[in-house]
């Protein structure tokens, strides 16, 4: 099986913001790699409400277009039992700030075996997956 990565909300915010700290390493990495990454509309939901107040949000739509279109990217959609597990999960863990979109995250890398994490989120490290966007 080949090697993937997921691609999480700060990994498309560190692309589209030149003022986030690992933006240059976010865009080489998407660039350069050859490695396919999964990403959910979930976390796109959500790049776009972090987006909608700033000069980045007209960057939004475009962005997720070029995903669309790019062989490399797999943006999957939640089904019920996605949705149903990563409920379950948010409700298992009141310790931890881990937003609806991570745990279905969490899910879904657990699902397929994916340990890589395109992130600097410290709750992918939390839940033991590997963080790149250091």
């Amino acid at each position: 099986m080949t090697e993937q990565a997921f691609a999480d909300t700060g990994f498309f915010v560190a692309i589209l913001s030149r003022r986030d700290e690992h933006h240059r390493l976010a865009a080489d990495l998407f660039r350069a790699t050859q490695t396919p990454i999964i990403t959910t509309s979930l976390v796109l939901v959500e790049l776009g409400n972090f987006m909608c107040a700033s000069k980045g949000r007209t960057l939004v739509a475009p962005l997720i277009a070029k995903l669309e279109r790019d062989p490399r990217v797999q943006i999957i959609h939640p089904d019920e039992d996605l949705f149903a597990a990563a409920l379950k999960l948010y409700e298992q863990r009141p310790d931890k700030q881990w937003s609806l979109t991570d745990c279905a995250s969490f899910v879904l890398m657990e699902d397929l075996s994916i340990q890589k994490a395109l992130t600097g989120d410290h709750h992918f490290e939390q839940a033991g997956f590997t963080v790149v966007l250091k």
